[in-house]
């Protein structure tokens, strides 16, 4: 859009309404269920990862 305080302008003249959304068909409705995130949830013991992270060694890390 290269003027949009022109386009904003034009549309309050021009009495502009916004669309209506288009109706959902089984393939977007079946899209909308979701398939990016169908896999189980992982379970993270973090109180022990947070004390492994703060009790580190920095001694005994290798060092190259």
């Amino acid at each position: 859009m290269e003027n949009p305080t022109g386009w904003v302008i034009r549309a309050i003249q021009e009495g502009y309404t916004k669309a209506a959304p288009a109706p959902k068909t089984k393939k977007t409705a079946a899209a909308a269920k979701g398939n990016f995130d169908n896999f189980e949830q992982q379970n993270y013991d973090f109180d022990s990862i947070e004390y492994a992270v703060l009790h580190e060694d920095p001694a005994a890390e290798e060092k190259p």
